[in-house]
């Protein structure tokens, strides 16, 4: 009997032994997978960046050039001109954080103060939903202190998931935030009108 016992509890260390080493082996890929991911993002952003400089280079030509025409200021071309150059600062600022994500275990968050209200009109903005959909503040947005642009991102995510999952006519998203302590609960709620 003692024998046996000796015997099993030989095997379920055998057992517990490999299993460890297994899962050592595994941490080890999943680290190597995420240095790799990193190491792209970094990469992919910094190629990204000089075709969004040559994108704000072309409007300010495109602006030089159209200089002097009568009555610019009230075109649809100035308005679209001013479009792509806010839309490609937006991009420029989301190949920074990017960047910032990408060295996240070399560098610091940069964690600032922030109008998050702002901040998702940015967003919005940036977004630029269609007509079909309306998108509201409900309430005032508080001034937060944290990453900002790890901010942008989570509600850009939801804004567009809630845009994405709106196939009726009109749909409305509405935003808001609640404090919970020393911090605050944001709502993206989907409200979709449905005629019969």
């Amino acid at each position: 009997m003692q024998r046996r016992a000796e015997s099993l509890a030989k095997v379920m260390t055998e057992d517990a032994r490999g299993a460890r080493n297994e899962l050592e082996a595994k941490l080890i890929e999943l680290e190597q997978s995420n240095n790799d991911l990193q190491k792209f993002a970094y990469v992919a952003s910094h190629d990204l960046k000089s075709p969004m400089r040559a994108v704000h280079q072309l409007a300010a030509l495109i602006e030089e050039e159209l200089e002097g025409v009568n009555g610019l200021e009230e075109t649809e071309v100035h308005k679209y001109l001013n479009q792509l150059n806010g839309r490609a600062d937006r991009i420029q600022k989301l190949l920074d954080s990017l960047i910032t994500y990408a060295t996240v275990g070399e560098n610091r968050l940069e964690l600032t103060s922030f109008e998050t209200g702002t901040c998702i009109r940015e967003v919005i903005e940036f977004i630029s939903p269609p007509s079909k959909v309306k998108i509201s503040l409900n309430g005032d947005m508080p001034r937060i202190y944290g990453e900002r642009a790890l901010f942008e991102q989570a509600i850009s995510n939801l804004i567009s998931n809630g845009i994405k999952h709106s196939d009726a006519e009109h749909s409305q998203i509405k935003i808001s935030a609640r404090p919970l302590g020393a911090f605050y609960d944001f709502y993206v709620k989907t409200m979709v009108r449905v005629f019969r």
